[in-house]
């Protein structure tokens, strides 16, 4: 009876998204297309939380759907928790800034129903990866997930859009097939092993029988999988696609891109990693290391002369996504446990700054960076949201970022990769700078909005919310605020606890690997 109780809810996980997708995007369902989103979002989570609490009396054992192809593991566990959570505030922030968006007439109401569709299957997508157990049908997933968001990078049809979709596609799919040849090599590797006769990709079993696999052929793939998902994950110099790619999509978009898209990415890596030969690790962390640290210090010098608000956030990922593979590359369960926290804190403070970025730039009607003054009188609440998010993604103490920025310098010290370990404070020291001081730009100065565009007393309750409550948050409507506020508390609080049952879920993913 259990069996059939996890089987029906893995299931239940992989289709709601796919389901809410059809839905909300369905015409006759127009007047309902709000409700329908939400629902489906809301309980995606609440299935999600059902399953990892059977994951916890199980005491970290994985949920099996089908045996080498769909699992639960704690792995999986906490990358679906990420996507469902920050999938789940994305809606409710996405409802309101879309609705927003086609007052102002930026697009019509089949491309929404197309947005939507787009939407949650990209969230399905990514869910669908998360949980497969076999690195091939991994890989097939997160092609899945390039293909489905690049429809909504190039959603709202300009020039710019367009060619950041193609800039996306292209750079992606070069990635992924080079992953596909690390596949390949992997498949050659597993040749001599008799276990494996028949399943060479599934994880479970080359995580077993790793030091059987042949060392150089799995050195080739582990290179070639680092170079493939490290395109797809924004590391540079990589990364090209990523910056075009999150200023012009929407920005429920652009924080779910730099939220989730880039983790699951990483997912593929992590695999990876983990199936290899106990003689080769001390090379792939060095490889992990070194190209970790010049994503980050790579990223450094852009984010000083961003001129774009969005574009400053995805540079921000671009060093954020080269920090947590270098924590992967300090090696051991606490260098793992290090870039899991990272990943997690990154995808809660990243959403915040592009959902506060968005509305910043909807209500002042420009994204560049110097046309925006005054922020925190035009629009208080947002104003000081928008505060929040940059000091905690500049990795400002006591907020979330800071705790797992510092048990990662703290483990690269601890094991004796002191100059990859001064490099990152250093560049953590200027990226902190820089952000300081473009938000003392944006929030302080004379406030000014373009015109043809909402000022902030202007821009109330979309989606029919109550006028007061809208007042209540500076011109926010109620869900935009809910999403706000949830992912606010957490870069608040997380900086100085973690809850214990989120601390165990990244333990065990972390032995796990």
């Amino acid at each position: 009876m259990n069996c059939v109780l996890e089987a029906g809810l893995l299931i239940a996980i992989i289709v709601l998204p796919f389901v809410t997708a059809s839905l909300a995007a369905m015409r006759a369902l127009s007047a309902s297309r709000d409700s329908v989103q939400i629902i489906g979002a809301s309980v995606l989570l609440l299935l999600t939380l059902f399953a990892i609490t059977l994951l916890f009396k199980r005491s970290g054992e994985a949920l099996v759907l089908l045996p080498g192809w769909l699992a639960l593991d704690a792995l999986g566990a906490f990358m679906v928790l990420l996507i469902a959570l920050i999938g789940f505030l994305a809606t409710l922030y996405g409802i309101p800034y879309m609705a927003e968006e086609f007052r102002a007439g930026r697009f019509s109401s089949s491309a929404y129903r197309r947005y939507v569709f787009l939407f949650h299957t990209f969230l399905g997508a990514m869910i669908t990866a998360a949980l497969m157990m076999n690195l091939g049908l991994l890989w097939v997933g997160i092609e899945l997930t390039t293909l489905i968001s690049a429809l909504t990078v190039s959603f709202y049809g300009r020039p710019t859009s367009l060619e950041a979709a193609w800039k996306y596609v292209l750079m992606g799919s070069v990635g992924l097939t080079l992953a596909l040849l690390g596949l390949i090599f992997l498949f050659v590797a597993t040749t001599n092993v008799p276990e494996l006769q028949g399943q060479a990709l599934d994880w479970q079993l080359l995580h077993e029988t790793r030091n059987l696999l042949a060392p150089n052929w799995m050195m080739l793939a582990f290179v070639l999988t680092l170079v493939g998902y490290g395109t797809k994950a924004g590391l540079a110099p990589f990364h090209f696609w990523l910056p075009d790619a999150h200023s012009e999509s929407p920005s429920p978009v652009s924080g779910v891109l730099s939220a989730l898209l880039l983790n699951t990415a990483l997912l593929g890596l992590l695999r990876m990693l983990s199936i290899m030969p106990d003689t080769l690790l001390a090379e792939a962390h060095t490889l992990l290391r070194t190209i970790g640290a010049f994503s980050l210090l790579f990223a450094v010098p852009f984010i000083f002369v961003q001129w774009d608000i969005k574009r400053l956030l995805a540079y921000s990922s671009v060093e954020h996504m080269g920090i947590i593979v270098l924590a992967l590359g300090a090696g051991g369960v606490s260098g793992t446990f290090a870039a899991l926290l990272h990943m997690f804190n990154h995808s809660v403070v990243k959403s915040l700054a592009f959902f506060s970025a968005g509305r910043i730039s909807q209500v002042y009607g420009t994204k560049r960076i110097a046309q925006i003054k005054g922020a925190v009188h035009a629009m208080p609440f947002v104003g000081g949201v928008w505060m929040l998010a940059m000091l905690g993604a500049a990795g400002t103490p006591p907020f979330n970022v800071f705790l797992s920025e510092w048990l990662i310098m703290k483990t690269l010290f601890t094991e004796g990769h002191v100059v990859v370990g001064t490099l990152m404070v250093t560049a953590v020291v200027l990226v902190f700078a820089a952000f300081v001081t473009v938000t003392v730009r944006m929030l302080y100065g004379t406030p000014e909005t373009k015109e043809g565009h909402a000022s902030p007393s202007e821009a109330r309750g979309a989606g029919g919310v109550p006028e007061r409550a809208t007042r209540l948050l500076g011109g926010t409507s109620l869900w935009m605020g809910i999403s706000f506020v949830v992912l606010a508390a957490y870069v608040l609080i997380g900086g100085v606890v973690v809850p214990s049952s989120l601390t165990t879920l990244i333990r065990w993913a972390a032995e796990l690997l």
